[in-house]
């Protein structure tokens, strides 16, 4: 068993994680249901939708670092390691020392560009 599943708990997934993510972000949002983005809508949008999203780019890069970081390998080079992946769908300019805050909010701004206002907030 991954330490994701341990995380998670027996029976979810990293799928149910990210849902449960997009359907937080969306609570209360007015735009969100007037477009129909309801939690039933979530739950029956189709994986590779939910994939798209910010919060599975989120969980992507979390799960990449805490998977480095169990491993004992610096953290500069896991953001290193995840930058040369991720770069290969959207390229980018990694900060000399980027922290785990850092870098997500640096990914989402850059490859959740499209979104309005930008998904990470202020920096």
């Amino acid at each position: 068993m991954g330490w994701f599943s341990k995380f998670l708990g027996s029976g979810r997934t990293k799928e149910d994680m990210i849902r449960s993510l997009v359907k937080n972000r969306l609570a209360g949002d007015v735009l969100a249901d007037a477009i129909g983005a309801i939690p039933e809508a979530i739950n029956e949008a189709p994986p590779e939708m939910i994939w798209s999203l910010p919060e599975a780019t989120i969980v992507a890069i979390v799960e990449a670092w805490a998977q480095g970081r169990s491993r004992q390998i610096p953290e500069k080079q896991i953001f290193q390691f995840i930058e040369a992946h991720r770069s290969k769908a959207v390229k980018g300019e990694l900060s000399a020392s980027p922290t785990l805050i850092s870098y997500l909010r640096y990914r989402i701004d850059l490859e959740h560009a499209h979104a309005h206002p930008p998904l990470s907030g202020p920096h």
